[in-house]
């Protein structure tokens, strides 16, 4: 019996969602033979990480909505399938907002997170 879950989402762009997974410490690797999960099954994704190194596998796939988080969330180690996607919706969003910035003359000045959890970020335009 499958137990894969696939989470719609709006990340739409592959890049910044890429960068977002990189920037939470995740090393992003193309889906190969697709996912693992429950007893060495596999489903399609269009890349893929390795959470604490487990067994288990987290893909996405990129579908007309947006990617979509496929897993199989009892195997996955170290998180959960909620705090997972809450935390990588605040990592694309961030990295999304900065690299839009960046277009328009914006540079990073400082960066913190707060122990709300909430990221404040400081820019300042380009050379002033």
């Amino acid at each position: 019996m499958s137990h894969f879950t696939r989470v719609r989402t709006r990340f739409v762009d592959g890049t910044v969602l890429r960068s977002a997974l990189a920037e939470m410490g995740h090393e992003v690797r193309p889906a190969g033979q697709g996912i693992r999960g429950f007893m060495g099954q596999r489903t399609d994704a269009e890349f893929k990480i390795r959470p604490d190194r487990g067994r288990y596998e987290i893909g996405f796939v990129n579908s007309p909505g947006g990617y979509e988080v496929v897993a199989d969330w009892y195997g996955v180690r170290g998180t959960t399938e909620t705090r997972f996607v809450q935390q990588l919706k605040q990592k694309y969003a961030l990295v999304s907002t900065v690299s839009t910035l960046r277009e328009r003359g914006f540079e990073v000045d400082s960066s913190s997170t707060e122990e709300s959890g909430d990221v404040r970020v400081v820019l300042r335009r380009a050379g002033v």
